[in-house]
């Protein structure tokens, strides 16, 4: 089998057919059970579930999950997935439930990357049953966030390397109200951010903390001495 067919993106936002060839991805994984079973990487990127529209005489996007059924047959078998990326993760996930149904089964999964959450995404990130390293999370998609300690990351407190929350910095106050991450050595942040004074109890052995364009924060007491 290609190495290439290993590590695989799709939905290049470059071009127009991401669901047809995310169809003809999958129908070529479940052709032979050995090559969902080699894949390590799998990235939806922008154009994965999107489809040109127009409406009113204006053209633009539209949102198509067909290859749902067939990417949960897929993720259902490819039981050595190492990297998981989906651009449009809290639309397709409440319209399928059973793809994030076998996304949290991935119980080898090291790096969870997605973009649009929402309640449906954390419910996922609750309920999955690897140990996670690298957790990102983009923007929130769901009305308004709930309030208090949600965020379900409490549960990879030992393995978590490195979180990125790019423009959902808000759920910070939920990640280190109730847990010191000894582990977590890179921080990227952007959105806006309560607490930023906890920071240096949170993450005691932190290396480097990168603030997005989108970073601001919210007027507060001091923030105390990080380590140098």
């Amino acid at each position: 089998m290609p190495h290439i067919v290993s590590d695989v993106s799709i939905g290049d936002p470059g071009v127009d057919d991401g669901p047809d060839r995310l169809t003809k991805f999958c129908q070529f994984m479940l052709n032979k059970p050995e090559f969902a079973k080699a894949l390590r990487a799998l990235r939806l990127l922008d154009g994965a579930f999107a489809r040109p529209a127009s409406s009113g005489g204006r053209s633009g996007w539209g949102a198509d999950f067909s290859p749902a059924g067939l990417l949960t047959k897929v993720l259902s078998t490819a039981v050595n997935l190492r990297v998981l990326h989906i651009r449009d993760a809290e639309p397709l996930f409440q319209s399928h439930p059973a793809v994030y149904e076998a996304v949290t089964k991935l119980d080898r999964l090291k790096v969870l990357s997605l973009y649009y959450i929402g309640n449906t995404c954390l419910k996922a990130i609750s309920q999955l049953q690897g140990k996670l390293q690298v957790i990102e999370n983009g923007l929130w998609k769901d009305g308004p966030r709930p309030q208090g300690d949600v965020t379900p990351f409490g549960r990879y407190v030992d393995s978590l390397r490195h979180i990125r929350l790019w423009e959902c910095g808000c759920m910070l106050e939920s990640v280190i109200d109730r847990h010191v991450w000894p582990d977590v050595h890179t921080l990227d942040i952007g959105g806006r951010i309560a607490k930023i004074s906890e920071l240096a109890r949170a993450f005691p052995n932190l290396r480097r903390l990168t603030f997005h364009m989108e970073f601001s924060v919210k007027q507060e007491t001091r923030w105390s001495a990080g380590r140098s």
